[in-house]
């Protein structure tokens, strides 16, 4: 495993068990072993899930920009990297890859910000825990595109599921782990269309906390098709909260399935 302050990186083979049911890794999965990287990554310089506790504070993810060159499938060997690229006051760039020798299969952009764990709300970034990193300073951090708004669509949508939070759901800094919005974005869409499409980008956007018993509805309005394209347009809410919101491109894939 090497780590270079700002960069980290390891091997891994993809089992079936991070894979469905074609052989392609799951997205959620995915995205909690690049976390797990970074979150060795801190470790390693000693500003890591300690130090957070001690500090009652926690790094939370706001969006994600996902851009799929190809995604990987069961036995598939790859690299899995991070790195801390830049922060300003309040939020931090964090950027993930999964590599094949040089070619990179998928990059993933992150906006991070740092929580009060009791008061519920973003603080500026302490730098004691970011001392040891080789973060880039600037005024302002990369912009990510924010996904379209299913309400700014009118449209009634095409599939709604929902689900109820579980406590398996929950992570340390006592709401739902990001990485699951990912299955709970993805599974609204019915399993002809996740059999035959494989995702080629995502944009998404946290709005609103979701914390243990609550109920959330997963909505999705499928788009036109351009040039083989299809997107996508996602919500998570209740009622009137809009917790996350979403926007997937897809690519049929070479293998029809009926």
């Amino acid at each position: 495993m090497g780590n270079l302050n700002n960069t980290i990186s390891c091997d891994h083979v993809f089992q079936y068990y991070e894979c469905d049911k074609n052989g392609r890794v799951i997205l959620s999965k995915l995205m909690s072993m690049l976390l797990a990287l970074s979150f060795h990554q801190a470790d390693s310089l000693n500003i890591g899930t300690d130090l957070l506790m001690q500090l009652n504070l926690g790094w939370v993810i706001t969006e994600y920009e996902v851009i799929v060159n190809k995604l990987p499938k069961e036995h598939d060997k790859v690299v899995l990297e991070t790195k801390a690229t830049c922060k300003n006051r309040y939020f931090a760039y964090r950027q993930f890859f999964v590599k094949d020798g040089n070619n990179i299969l998928v990059q993933i952009n992150a906006i991070c910000v740092v929580i009060d764990k009791n008061k519920r709300c973003i603080v500026s970034i302490p730098e004691k825990i970011v001392d040891g990193y080789n973060f880039n300073n600037v005024k302002e951090i990369p912009r990510l595109k924010k996904p379209t708004s299913l309400k700014s669509l009118d449209k009634k949508a095409d599939y709604c599921k929902e689900y109820l939070v579980r406590y398996f759901d929950i992570d340390t800094n006592d709401h739902v782990n990001n990485v699951n919005y990912f299955d709970w974005i993805m599974d609204v869409l019915p399993s002809h269309f996740l059999d035959n499409f494989n995702i080629n980008k995502m944009i998404i956007k946290f709005e609103n906390e979701v914390t243990y018993g609550q109920k959330i509805e997963s909505s999705v309005i499928e788009e036109e098709k351009n040039n083989g394209i299809v997107h996508t347009i996602h919500s998570i809410s209740k009622d009137d909260v809009v917790f996350a919101e979403a926007e997937l491109s897809w690519k049929k894939n070479n293998h029809h399935v009926v």
